[in-house]
């Protein structure tokens, strides 16, 4: 699965693809720290996300806490 990061600089709209939802993640902080500005994750399925809410889509339960029966 693909990850697409856009968002838009002074000097014009950037987009970097990453391989996993870690990644775009961790890119998508990256550049609003730069100060990116309108900084969106695309998925595989064309889907737009704001990177909290991003967040929220891909959490992960550990596998040490999966219930037993």
């Amino acid at each position: 699965m693909f990850f697409v990061v856009t968002g838009n600089t002074g000097n014009g709209a950037v987009a970097i693809t990453c391989d996993s939802a870690a990644a775009a993640v961790e890119k998508a902080r990256s550049l609003i720290a730069e100060g990116v500005r309108d900084v969106l994750i695309t998925d595989a399925d064309g889907l737009q996300h704001a990177p909290a809410d991003f967040d929220r889509l891909f959490v992960a339960i550990p596998a040490d806490t999966t219930p037993t029966a």
